[in-house]
């Protein structure tokens, strides 16, 4: 793959205690390239660290592919890991973090620097890997007049936001910025009394793609429900009725209500603000067939010990009366992990296409893992994902028949890291749920 090759390890320096490390990165700057792990084609040493900061021409994208790959395993990649980072810091958004021996997938920067870390541990070696680096194109861009959909195809910028799915996964009509995109009169200051999945104060869209997704325009998800422990944010969850909020049931692992707490109206993550509601729950109702091994039946459902208030920043959001259709574009909301992608104190937003069960059931994404109470959802090429921190929070659709937002899912499990390639983002299907939870609302 490459046109010639230039080869570096790092620079070791041993000291007392025999560990090894790599005081700088080594600075590759070249239309291509090779670089090896200390010590290849022999194992790499223990307690080592070693970087690699990849520059190619300006207006280049940096290709990475692997030749071969053979890190000690662990969950998480916690032992030895290879993380390449979309920048030239460690902050930046991890575009990959791999152990194991499968050969990773090619990845693609989205600038001219990439930076890549090794670190093994202070215990098993391995043989370690050997990569090539390659410059590239940028793909082409569409016209000052066109629109780009997230599906990389072009239409012109005059039929956004007019009501019809000219991009094909209808991201033309999710970018409508802070104006009604279903244009509709329930989206006003004023929702009438016993509805559902209307914004008062509509979600604003970036005109493409974000890595990580984006910020939340404050308010715009009056659903959203921070769930705290002790004071600490947890989880997510939705309202869905003033006094019944769903969520995950995995993040309820204690029986003490009063460990919990539940906001409604936030968007800053740590600060408090004014359209803030606080409760305490008066029931938390865990699905009695959940599963910790399996995560099915993820499900839990609160009531809460007050009714909430509505205002345009506290709204109840529709339960489904179907799922969407596989690639529709669904909407997942949370305060969670954001991996370096910013955004960490406020409500963040990202797109998601779903995907159909049985591809995610396949062997080549969730082998197996995926229940009919499971609904997934995200690009083949990961990049955008829900983390740790969002869990039981919704993952919602817009239902063109009734112009309403509806909730197709709430946050379970992933990968690990979050947003990797060819693992999909799992949700609680809860149009499985439906009968269950009209039951434990009648009943409490």
């Amino acid at each position: 793959m490459v046109d010639h090759v230039m080869s570096t390890n790092c620079n070791h320096l041993y000291s007392a205690d025999a560990q090894s490390i790599c005081e700088h990165p080594a600075n590759l700057t070249a239309d291509s390239g090779q670089f090896n792990s200390p010590g290849y084609p022999g194992n790499y040493p223990v307690d080592t660290q070693c970087s690699w900061r990849i520059t190619v021409p300006d207006g280049k994208l940096v290709r990475i592919s692997f030749l071969t790959f053979d890190l000690e395993d662990g969950s998480g990649c916690g032992y030895d890991s290879l993380v390449i980072h979309d920048g030239d810091n460690t902050l930046d958004y991890r575009l990959l973090s791999a152990c194991g021996n499968n050969i990773p997938r090619t990845t693609v920067s989205s600038t001219n620097i990439v930076l890549v870390v090794f670190t093994s541990d202070g215990s098993i070696t391995k043989a370690g890997f050997s990569a090539g680096f390659l410059s590239e194109d940028a793909p082409a861009t569409c016209g000052p007049d066109e629109f780009t959909c997230t599906t990389g195809t072009c239409v012109h910028v005059n039929v956004t936001c007019d009501g019809v799915n000219d991009c094909g996964d209808n991201s033309d009509e999710y970018t409508c910025e802070h104006h009604d995109h279903f244009k509709m009169q329930h989206f006003s200051s004023s929702p009438r009394e016993g509805q559902c999945g209307v914004t008062p104060i509509p979600p604003v869209f970036p005109a493409n793609r974000i890595v990580g997704g984006s910020e939340a325009y404050p308010g715009s998800w009056p659903w959203q429900v921070d769930v705290r422990r002790r004071g600490g944010h947890i989880c997510g969850g939705a309202l869905i009725h003033r006094q019944w909020v769903l969520s995950a049931a995995h993040c309820f692992q204690s029986k003490e209500l009063s460990m919990y707490t539940f906001i409604l109206g936030k968007y800053h993550k740590y600060a408090t603000g004014a359209t803030e509601q606080f409760f305490s729950p008066a029931a938390i109702i865990k699905h009695s067939d959940y599963d910790w091994r399996t995560s099915d039946n993820d499900i839990a459902l609160i009531k809460l010990a007050t009714p909430a208030t509505l205002t345009p920043y506290v709204q109840p959001v529709c339960l489904p009366q179907a799922d969407p259709k596989a690639g529709q574009l669904a909407v997942a909301t949370g305060w969670g992990y954001t991996q370096g992608t910013g955004g960490d104190d406020v409500l963040k937003q990202v797109l998601l296409p779903v995907v159909k069960t049985s591809k995610c059931n396949s062997t080549s994404m969730h082998d197996g893992g995926i229940t009919e109470n499971m609904l997934c959802a995200g690009y083949e090429e990961g990049q955008q994902d829900t983390c740790d921190g969002d869990s039981g929070g919704p993952l919602v659709y817009p239902d063109n028949t009734d112009q309403t937002w509806r909730l197709a899912g709430l946050t379970s499990w992933g990968s690990v890291p979050c947003a990797a390639s060819m693992r999909p983002g799992v949700y609680t299907r809860v149009t499985r749920y439906l009968q269950w939870i009209q039951e434990k609302m009648a009943a409490y």
